[in-house]
């Protein structure tokens, strides 16, 4: 028998309440690379390892 991954589970739908927001960013190709190829080294998606590194930034920022 062949058996695909999920095949017989049904997908819930999310309530848009729990879904996230995101917004567009534009980059530059060379810079979308440099995101691309951090996230890969960190295994995070692109929009998550720009939110980290955000994140970062502002609490390296903030006074102590």
């Amino acid at each position: 028998m062949d058996y695909k991954l999920g095949a017989h589970m049904a997908r819930k739908k999310m309530k848009e309440k729990d879904k996230q927001q995101f917004q567009n960013v534009g980059l530059l190709k060379e810079d979308h690379d440099l995101l691309r190829k951090l996230a890969d080294s960190e295994q995070r998606s692109m929009a998550r390892q720009l939110s980290v590194l955000i994140r970062r930034a502002i609490a390296d920022t903030e006074p102590a």
